[in-house]
């Protein structure tokens, strides 16, 4: 809740789980966070009372600054969790001399949804594969079930749904997921109208369900007017933008997501595919690499070093990386790619082959990738073609993919551009 305030700059939250459990003193993590201040706090409860008392401490020498309990019944924890954050915001605001500000927090006063919501986000915000993705899905599903009014829980529920649409489903299920993930991002804005996260929800579908750039510009916009403090809303907004190639708009908003969640092994995941789009492939290998020494089970990280070291020239240490990636759709069409700049010409039809065979209509734009590298124009554009009539979402890279780069002179890859209002 701290985050909306317009007034702080808060550490996300991934970050600051990380010393959850660590033996270290309040200068040294403040130091490691690079924030001026930590609030800590402890919680005690008997059967019927909890008692909350938080401690504001300054991160330069480790002294308190400011102390206050808080009390009340079990039953209304979560009303008491927002006087907690509204105290300490106040607070603060008061010690920089302004007054605070608040959005509406899309929250819920139903315990059990609220765990539903955080077992959901633990599951999602890993990336591991298909099964946490679907896991977290049926947590915030139960959530929204528990609290229907809930919009932090449909807006988690929205992303997720996308997210599975976007990576693992096929053609029929796809375009269901999408319908069903702007329905729930629309209900997570109309039940709290300022809530960040519900509008990076609407603008995520809208982008890779419905491939509709102008119409995912607005929510996105509103996201950032009204969440520019959370790492999360600004890690959808750059991505974003890398995709239209605003890299003037995508590189601050990511550097100041991954400065807000230092930790956060998704955030360097994006801003490496921020660089890898805008021809940085050095920066893009060293963010991917952070990224998977932060969570060695990122999924997609090591296609991502991969795809930056093919096109650096070095083709062995490519090869290591796609062996290591889990996600087919990033690993077949880059074996496939490297073994054609090897011009080992069997080793590339074995891979576009198993592509084809495996991943079917799910993956016409890595085919057409392939065939791009592959000196096809006209099979790649085909490709291109048949990914629009199933709205196939590897088409939001469509601006940003160097490996596209042999058809950018093409009339009719100029075409699809404007046709889905790339330019």
């Amino acid at each position: 809740m701290l985050f909306r305030s317009p007034l702080l700059s808060v550490v996300g939250q991934a970050s600051s789980n990380v010393f959850r459990d660590r033996e270290l003193n309040s200068a040294d993590i403040a130091r490691k966070l690079k924030v001026a201040s930590l609030l800590d706090g402890n919680v005690r409860m008997d059967a019927q009372q909890i008692r909350i008392a938080v401690e504001l401490i300054d991160g330069a020498t480790g002294f308190s600054k400011w102390t206050q309990s808080f009390d009340g019944p079990l039953t209304n924890l979560l009303a008491l969790q927002s006087q907690v954050a509204e105290t300490v915001s106040s607070a603060l605001a008061a010690e920089l001399g302004a007054k605070d500000a608040h959005a509406q927090s899309g929250d819920t006063r139903n315990i059990m949804a609220f765990e539903a919501y955080l077992r959901g986000k633990d599951l999602f915000d890993s990336q591991r594969d298909e099964a946490s993705d679907r896991a977290a899905l049926a947590q915030f599903t139960e959530a929204v079930r528990l609290d229907p009014d809930y919009a932090a829980a449909r807006a988690a529920r929205s992303r997720a749904l996308a997210v599975i649409a976007n990576q693992y489903a096929e053609t029929a299920e796809r375009r269901l997921l999408y319908d069903e993930a702007i329905t729930e991002a629309r209900e997570a804005i109309s039940g709290a109208p300022e809530y960040a996260e519900g509008y990076a929800a609407l603008g995520y579908a809208l982008f890779y369900g419905k491939l509709d750039v102008l119409a995912a510009d607005a929510p996105f916009a509103k996201a950032h007017d009204y969440g520019a403090g959370s790492a999360e809303v600004l890690n959808l907004y750059a991505l974003y933008h890398g995709r239209r190639r605003n890299f003037a708009i995508a590189g601050p908003a990511i550097e100041r997501a991954v400065a807000l969640d230092p930790l956060n092994p998704a955030l360097a995941k994006t801003q490496g595919r921020i660089r890898f789009a805008s021809g940085d492939y050095p920066g893009a290998i060293d963010a991917a690499r952070r990224a998977l020494e932060l969570n060695p089970d990122l999924g997609g990280a090591h296609g991502d070093i991969a795809n930056a070291l093919l096109l650096s020239g070095k083709l062995d240490e490519a090869a290591a990386e796609f062996a290591k990636e889990r996600s087919v759709l990033l690993k077949l069409p880059g074996q496939a790619i490297l073994a054609i700049r090897r011009g080992d010409q069997a080793a590339a039809s074995a891979a576009f082959d198993q592509l084809v065979r495996d991943e079917g209509d799910n993956g016409l734009y890595q085919q057409a990738q392939v065939l791009a590298q592959w000196d096809k124009a006209d099979a790649a554009l085909d490709a291109l073609d048949k990914a629009v009539k199933v709205q196939d979402s590897g088409l939001v890279y469509l601006l940003s993919d160097p490996f596209l780069g042999p058809l950018h002179q093409a009339p009719r890859y100029k075409a699809l551009l404007r046709s889905l209002h790339f330019v």
